[in-house]
C-alpha cells in the first residue's frame, strides 16, 4: 500500500492557471463490488458525508481564509488520469 508522511513542511505554493499533478491515496476498505456494481469516486474541496471518523477540522490545518477558492480538476486530453485498484480473484 503506497504511504506517504503529510508534515507542514512539503506545503507548497499553488499557482493560479497552472495545471499540478496529483497522487491521491485510497485507503483499502472492506467494500466488495460485485460484477456489474458501480464504484463511485468523489472529488471534492471539504469532507464528504460520511466521512465520519475522518473528518478534517483542526484549525491549524483547515483554516478557511487559506481554503477559500475554487478547483479544477482536468481531464483527458494531454493530461493522463487513471485509477489503479486491485481485483483480487475468487478464493478457489
Amino acid at each position: 500500500m503506497p504511504h506517504r508522511e503529510y508534515r507542514s513542511v512539503d506545503v507548497q505554493r499553488v499557482d493560479i492557471n497552472t495545471a499540478y499533478t496529483v497522487d491521491i491515496e485510497l485507503w483499502p476498505t472492506n467494500v466488495i463490488l460485485a460484477p456489474g456494481n458501480t464504484l463511485e469516486l468523489q472529488v471534492s474541496s471539504s469532507d464528504t458525508a460520511g466521512s465520519g471518523l475522518f473528518n478534517h477540522t483542526h484549525p491549524e490545518d483547515r483554516d478557511g481564509t487559506s481554503l477559500r477558492g475554487l478547483n479544477n480538476v482536468h481531464l483527458g486530453g494531454s493530461f493522463e488520469n487513471f485509477l489503479r485498484l486491485p481485483i483480487i480473484p475468487k478464493r478457489e
